[in-house]
């Protein structure tokens, strides 16, 4: 999809489409596009990373789930704030960046725990590095929206 939305809006501009508004927001929907892009391609990697626990016979502790849970479902309803924004139904930019500096905060929170829990061993080696894997890919998905956000901000102004 992004590699049809970029060919489609490249071509627009390049059969003369003129402005330079025009031309701003041609490169907001290839920006757009690249970063819906790499928003999936960090929820294919949770999935894969969910596949590697349960064929390695793998767990979390509770704790770990908890904080994995609670910040899957914070970037998610990131994901939904950030396009009400953009159509003009929430908070606006101020209150998306505040939102984005929370979720970082709580990533650095979630990091800080994981370590207590690795230095008391109450994890393995290889479920310590995919919850890492996992906090760090919802971190990124956080990142992106923050991205796309921004891309497409320009849209609505």
């Amino acid at each position: 999809m992004q590699k049809e939305i970029t060919t489609f809006t490249v071509s627009l501009m390049q059969a003369g489409t003129s402005g330079l508004e025009q031309s701003d927001r041609a490169y907001a929907y290839i920006r757009a596009a690249d970063e819906l892009e790499t928003i999936t391609d960090y929820a294919v990697s949770i999935s894969n990373y969910l596949k590697r626990l349960e064929k390695n016979e793998l767990d979390f502790s509770e704790d770990a789930w908890n904080d994995l849970s609670h910040f899957h479902a914070k970037v998610f309803a990131f994901f939904t704030l950030v396009g009400k924004t953009l159509q003009g139904e929430e908070i606006g930019s101020a209150g998306v960046k505040e939102e984005a500096g929370q979720l970082n905060e709580l990533a650095d929170a979630i990091r800080d725990a994981h370590l207590a829990r690795m230095k008391a061993g109450s994890c393995g080696a290889l479920s310590a590095l995919i919850f890492s894997d996992m906090a760090i890919a919802l971190r990124r998905i956080k990142n992106h929206t923050f991205n796309l956000f921004e891309a497409l901000s320009v849209e609505t102004r």
